[in-house]
């Protein structure tokens, strides 16, 4: 196992060096003869790229200068701030002791309840987004097929909702 993992770095470090060599030095070395030459040693080579690699950063530098921030520019707020807020994930995690095995059932089954309560709320208000989008559809001519498949789906949801509904006052 640890000769395929030093084989896939070496694998991957090659690759690394040929896709950073300069193309320019790759184009010539395929245009001469297929003798070796003192330039195709490997020392050569790796010089040939450090050199490479070092016009490329000069080049780089040279087209896109960093950009300089002025001190008269006013400072505004961010266009879009994205939310803050706690994991939920953390807050409902287990905090009993995971030796009490009662216990952490009693935990799991809020889970599950919480979990039906939430698709209950989620399926009535999506039914009654289906049935708008019913009515709209009836409105505008829309083929049988899809109408009647609108109607499955929002019998399948309210099928779904009644049993969770149901599992719920059972227990």
């Amino acid at each position: 196992m640890k000769r395929v993992t030093v084989l896939l770095i070496l694998l991957i470090g090659a690759l690394a060096w040929y896709l950073s060599a300069d193309v320019g030095a790759i184009k010539a070395r395929s245009d001469s003869p297929t003798l070796l030459s003192v330039r195709d040693t490997p020392a050569v080579a790796a010089e040939e790229a450090v050199s490479a690699r070092q016009s490329k950063t000069q080049y780089s530098q040279a087209v896109d200068p960093p950009k300089q921030i002025s001190a008269q520019a006013p400072i505004t707020e961010p266009e879009y701030v994205p939310p803050i807020a706690k994991d939920r994930q953390q807050d409902d995690a287990y905090q009993g002791d995971l030796h009490d095995h009662q216990a952490y059932q009693r935990y799991q089954q809020r889970q599950h309840n919480d979990f039906k309560r939430a698709y209950i709320s989620a399926a009535k208000d999506k039914v009654a987004l289906l049935k708008t989008w019913l009515a709209r559809g009836e409105r505008e001519g829309i083929s049988p097929e899809q109408l009647q498949f609108a109607r499955d789906k929002i019998a399948a949801l309210e099928q779904a909702k009644q049993q969770l509904e149901e599992q719920l006052a059972q227990q």
